[in-house]
């Protein structure tokens, strides 16, 4: 029972340490890194996200326009807001393939005029690199865990080992989350779009407009 506790606080003990080491140690160059870091061996691991306000005559025309453009892209509606009516404004988030962000910004611009428009580079090659990491060493606590189970002579150490490999393994499925998540922002880049109803003069405006146009006619026609 000791041995068996002793080698799976050893195991723990090792992971640690594993990764402290790879949180504080400097980084490499990038294409001094293993393939297994994918795409940060060869370049920075970047998410780019863009915005944009677009002025535009009917609110629901362009949101249809906005849809087929986006699918014809490759991508996706990934949010879709309105007012009740959905005629004076709306706001969408679509995701579009990294390399046809800029494309598919200047494609929506031509919906109306763009009151604003932003785009965001944000470099996660660090985090990545960290993430990878430590999924490679829990994966080899994982299986050093499950090879101590099978040599578990009792039922406390079963459970000993057991609790162990259930945190270990809680911890790597939280980690390959967040890789996934990771790797879906920097291949779909995230656009939020806010359209909205060109503005028009109220009421007031308009009879004002009117009146004035009276007054002028009224002098003319008497001259």
């Amino acid at each position: 029972m000791k041995t068996i506790l002793r080698l799976v606080f050893a195991c723990s003990i090792s992971l640690f340490t594993a990764c402290t080491t790879s949180s504080l140690a400097p980084s490499a160059p990038p294409m001094a890194k293993s393939s297994a870091y994918g795409e940060a061996r060869t370049s920075r691991v970047l998410v780019k996200t863009g915005s944009m306000s677009i002025e535009v005559n009917s609110v629901k025309e362009s949101t249809a326009k906005v849809r087929g453009l986006v699918k014809q892209k490759k991508g996706y509606v990934e949010n879709i807001t309105s007012n009740d009516s959905g005629s004076s404004s709306a706001s969408l988030t679509v995701r579009v393939p990294k390399n046809s962000l800029l494309t598919t910004m200047d494609e929506l611009a031509a919906l109306g005029k763009v009151t604003s428009r932003n785009v965001e580079v944000e470099d996660v090659t660090d985090e990545w690199i960290d993430l990878q990491a430590k999924v490679k060493n829990l994966r080899a606590l994982r299986d050093r865990l499950r090879r101590l189970l099978e040599k578990a002579g009792n039922v406390k150490d079963v459970l000993a080992v057991e609790k162990e490999l259930t945190r270990v393994q809680s911890e790597l499925d939280s980690l390959e989350g967040r890789i996934k998540a990771m790797q879906q922002n920097v291949s779909y880049s995230k656009i939020s779009i806010r359209i909205h109803h060109k503005s028009i003069p109220g009421p007031l405006g308009v009879v004002s407009k009117g009146t004035w146009w009276g007054v002028k006619k009224l002098f003319v026609i008497r001259d």
